[in-house]
């Protein structure tokens, strides 16, 4: 790095995201790769070990060598420089639905999931931020194909509600990356985060499975990237 600021703020950036992937990850063979993870810094260089099983050495090589597609980038990435945490340490892919196209304002789309993280959609997205009132799936997808991170919640509780409105709050991604908006087509007491392609379900309101998502995919998935 040029300076010693940036190689700390990287370093503590790491730490943090490896100790709170861990918590979440089921497979005790990647658990225990994180937790093996070596972080070193000699003022402005930065070392990072990590002890890879020889037999995992392909599957892993097989990921780090598959492109990425980016079409368009627009607004503000999430970090300088840009930090991307597998995916895989929260949620489970979806397919994407074979047409992602606009539908004139107002026109239902029958999707497939609910929610739906993909497909036909209104020509304009929803504004950042924290809705009380419904957002349809139309709206919302646009979002998702932005690299947006939609937050869909069923909670009859109030004090649930003002749980998970603290709990974004204190994500700095969510001002410029998240949509949370009521929706009653999943269970009483459940969350659903979706990114384009991918889906994190949850009972209640976890502060760091909402922070783990956004860090891994707030951002990144999606054919196009902009802010909301």
């Amino acid at each position: 790095f040029n300076d010693e600021d940036a190689a700390e703020s990287l370093e503590g950036f790491i730490g943090g995201i490896a100790a709170l992937a861990s918590g979440f990850l089921p497979d005790p063979d990647t658990a225990g790769l994180l937790e093996g993870l070596i972080i070193d810094r000699d003022g402005s260089r930065l070392t990072i070990e990590i002890a890879v099983p020889v037999v995992n050495i392909p599957g892993l090589f097989s990921d780090l060598t598959s492109p990425a597609s980016i079409e368009t980038f627009g607004g503000t990435p999430p970090g300088t420089p840009e930090i991307r945490v597998i995916s895989t340490a929260i949620g489970q892919p979806v397919p994407i639905l074979q047409s992602v196209s606009h539908v004139p304002e107002g026109q239902k789309v029958g999707y497939s999931d609910a929610p739906p993280t993909s497909g036909e959609h209104w020509s304009r997205p929803a504004s950042c931020g924290f809705y009380t009132e419904n957002l349809p799936d139309e709206r919302i997808v646009h979002n998702l194909e932005h690299g947006n991170i939609v937050v869909s919640y069923n909670f009859t509780n109030p004090a649930q509600v003002t749980g998970l409105r603290d709990a974004l709050e204190d994500i700095e991604l969510f001002d410029d990356w998240g949509v949370a908006r009521p929706y009653d087509r999943i269970a009483d007491g459940q969350v659903a985060i979706a990114a384009w392609g991918h889906l994190h379900t949850m009972n209640g309101v976890s502060p760091g499975e909402l922070a783990l998502f956004f860090e891994a995919l707030a951002g990144v998935n999606g054919p196009e990237r902009f802010t909301c």
